[in-house]
Parts: C-alpha cells; structure tokens; sequence
C-alpha cells in the first residue's frame, strides 16, 4: 500500500466515524480475501513448509552419511582409526596440498606417522 491509500483510507475511517463517509466507498476490510481463500492459503503453506522441512531432513541425513563415508575413507588411506581423522584433517590437508604432480600415499602415510611421532611403514 502506498501512502496515499493510507492518507486515503485514514481520512475515509475519519469520515465514517463523524457519519460523513462517502456513499459507495469499499471500506479496508472488504478489500480483504475472504476467510475460505485465507485457510486455503494458510494450509497450503503450511504443507509446503511440512514439505520443506522433510527435504531439510533429508538432506542432513545425506550429507551425514556422505561425512562418515568420507571419513572412512580418509582412514583407510592413512590406515588411522576412524575416531583419529578429525585431529588429522588439517596437518593431512597441509601434506596433501604441499604436494607438487601426483601424491604418493606412502609419503602422506610417512609424513603423518612423522607428525605423531610413529614410524608408519
């Protein structure tokens, strides 16, 4: 709404309060949807929302499943535990992205048992 509807609409509800309101003017409220096309609307958005928050779910649950794959596999490349590759992600990034052509697993392997002070054969 603009503002000279508002003006409008302020000086027509002063009218009509003093009894002077013009003869066939629509009042603010008829303007509004009626109530049925209102509970249609709010029940369609709720089922959309219903929807929305199921893909969300999915989502997340995919994206979980995608980490834990991730993560097993990062532990079977460096032959850690699975419990040990959060602590390892960064300094493993650090060796991997210090790597210059192809990356040879036996040195990320040397260079992590290095870092926790193992010898990793």
């Amino acid at each position: 709404m603009d503002l000279q509807t508002i003006l409008h609409e302020t000086s027509l509800h002063k009218q009509k309060a003093n009894g002077h309101a013009e003869a066939g003017s629509p009042s603010p409220a008829s303007r509004l949807p009626k109530a049925k096309v209102l509970r249609a609307r709010s029940n369609a958005l709720r089922a959309q929302l219903a929807q929305t928050r199921t893909k969300v779910n999915n989502l997340k649950a995919q994206s979980k499943e995608r980490e834990l794959k991730y993560r097993k596999l990062v532990s079977l490349c460096t032959r850690r535990p699975e419990e040990e590759v959060d602590q390892l992600l960064d300094t493993l990034t650090r060796a991997v992205e210090s790597e210059k052509g192809e990356l040879e697993i036996g040195r990320v392997r040397r260079f992590l048992g290095g870092v926790e002070g193992e010898v990793v054969a």
